[in-house]
């Protein structure tokens, strides 16, 4: 083989090579690279409640957890609450987070809403919702519910919270 066949078989290895690296990294999937997270948080001794007992009913608020978004640009926040309770009743009972502009508009939360376990002995859990987008520089509120439905003319349904952790992650 010839000096000018090995040079032009070289150069061909090369191209062919180098081409099917730069395919492979434009194939590869993209690696997000997570930003800083903020956190705040609340703890309330005593959580919201609902009770409906016969044709009357009543729903136990706590106060909200304020926040900012700090940032040049929409935020995600994930909202998570911890917490125990007990109901009462056949249910069925449900938890709930709502954000919005301190005296404005509420953001849109998923879900919309969460199953909550009948718990007559007591019970604990931990669910998250995400509000997707919080602008920059707008002061928040974020508030836990628990609910239920009237359960009859003779029946009581009740739910109660208690040692409450609501947190807000800011991605």
């Amino acid at each position: 083989m010839s000096f000018r066949r090995r040079v032009v078989s070289v150069l061909v290895l090369v191209l062919v090579g180098s081409g099917g690296f730069v395919a492979a990294q434009a194939l590869a999937p993209t690696v997000e690279q997570p930003g800083p997270v903020e956190r705040v948080h609340r703890y309330y001794g005593a959580g919201p409640s609902a009770v409906y007992d016969g044709d009357s009913g009543g729903i136990g608020q706590v106060s909200p957890l304020q926040f900012q978004a700090p940032g040049a640009a929409s935020r995600a926040g994930v909202v998570e609450a911890s917490f125990s309770y007990r109901t009462r009743g056949p249910g069925p009972f449900v938890v709930s987070v709502r954000v919005g502009e301190v005296g404005g508009e509420r953001v849109t939360v998923k879900p919309g809403e969460l199953p909550l376990a009948r718990a007559p002995h007591g019970g604990s859990t931990t669910v998250r919702f995400l509000a997707p987008e919080l602008v920059d520089g707008t002061t928040y509120e974020a508030y836990l519910g628990v609910n239920s439905v009237f359960a009859g003319p003779r029946a009581t349904n009740a739910v109660h919270t208690r040692h409450v952790v609501l947190t807000v992650d800011l991605h």
